[in-house]
């Protein structure tokens, strides 16, 4: 159940255990709580269980939570935070910090944000961040491994939960978002660099809000709504389930759920290179008719355009080359230039004048002067 508390995002999840109650200091680490329960139910436990398995796996707790919380804001400030989306939900951002701290156990907090930006940057992909090694057990539940399932094999950006039965939390990654998250991260390691040298750079720097609608020239807008409430409670009960719904958050928590399928398609166009999502929804009118989902259109450059970007490039080396000689040379002397790369444009507009149609091609033609 997807609800808001206090201006925060929540999704509540359901489990019903094989037991007559439940105590308040339940041990859910335990397996025999996963007896007799469908993979959906194990999927809702699998929640608390990472949790608690991560502050069993850290180190330092307190230097763990305070690096999570600058990871969290960065990404949050980046508009990279969202599972949904096809960025990295709260699970990864925290597993991933959690293996820094386990390669750096005696750092400080402001040490293991900069090794994570460090780490992640030369990151081999799509080798899996783990916390510990993988468990089977006799229960029968699905572990993700790609060496037996072809469907795992395909993930992008593997980050492995620590409890069994172990998932890739970040499933929902495409080629556009990808490429997305390792921008950001080169970003974050060039500051966290000039930071740490001789304080070249400041944090604030690394908090900046990302500027997406600037970034990119091309953009897709998909709206949904309706003319009034109940048509689009209606719509959502015919398409979706047959059971009315008036939750907001909930029909667009399923049309996000369908942001995935849409990348995919688009970005497997001949003429498109990426698709990278904007993770914020825009309400319209009334926040329970409209809301409209962004997407920034990176066009593949034609084979026109490239042919004649490398002919003004050629052009430009040129003109250096020639800069640096004229430079190097001593003075009073003159050095031959370097051969000029013939650059015409990509389709000639010049017409094709014949010999005799001017007065010195015809002077020319006859021998004589005019």
């Amino acid at each position: 159940m997807k609800m808001v508390f206090s201006g925060i995002d929540i999704d509540l999840l359901h489990a019903t255990l094989q037991r007559p109650s439940i105590p308040d200091d339940i041990n859910l680490n335990d397996l025999s709580n996963l007896s007799n329960l469908d993979e959906k139910m194990v999927r809702s436990l699998n929640g608390p269980r990472v949790a608690d398995e991560l502050l069993h796996l850290v180190p330092n707790v307190r230097t763990y939570r305070l690096a999570l919380c600058a990871i969290k804001l960065w990404a949050q400030r980046r508009c990279i935070y969202s599972n949904i989306m096809g960025y990295l939900g709260g699970i990864a951002w925290a597993l991933m910090t959690a293996r820094v701290c386990q390669l750096y156990p005696k750092a400080c907090a402001g040490t293991i944000v900069i090794k994570f930006f460090t780490v992640y940057k030369g990151w081999k992909w799509p080798k899996p961040v783990t916390l510990k090694n993988l468990e089977e057990h006799s229960l029968g539940f699905r572990v993700w491994n790609p060496t037996t399932s072809m469907q795992d094999r395909q993930h992008i950006m593997p980050v492995i939960t620590p409890a069994y039965p172990s998932m890739n939390s970040t499933y929902n990654v495409t080629k556009s978002t990808f490429a997305v998250l390792q921008s950001e991260i080169r970003r974050g390691a060039l500051i966290t660099g000039r930071i740490k040298d001789n304080n070249k750079a400041t944090w604030e720097t690394l908090f900046n809000k990302s500027t997406f609608f600037s970034d990119y020239k091309f953009f897709l807008q998909v709206t949904v709504g309706g003319a009034t409430k109940d048509e689009l409670d209606s719509w959502y009960s015919l398409f979706v389930c047959s059971v009315r719904v008036e939750n907001y958050y909930q029909r667009r928590g399923f049309v996000e759920s369908r942001v995935r399928h849409l990348i995919n398609s688009l970005q497997d166009s001949p003429g498109i290179l990426r698709v990278p999502p904007y993770p914020g929804t825009s309400s319209l009118i009334d926040v329970y008719l409209f809301f409209s989902i962004f997407f920034a259109l990176q066009i593949r450059l034609s084979i026109h355009n490239q042919k004649q970007q490398q002919r003004k490039k050629g052009h430009r080396q040129w003109t250096k080359s020639a800069r640096t000689a004229s430079a190097n040379s001593p003075p009073g002397t003159r050095t031959p230039a370097p051969r000029r790369p013939r650059w015409t444009p990509a389709r000639s507009t010049r017409a094709f004048t014949w010999p005799w149609c001017s007065r010195q091609g015809r002077a020319a033609t006859r021998g004589g002067s005019s």
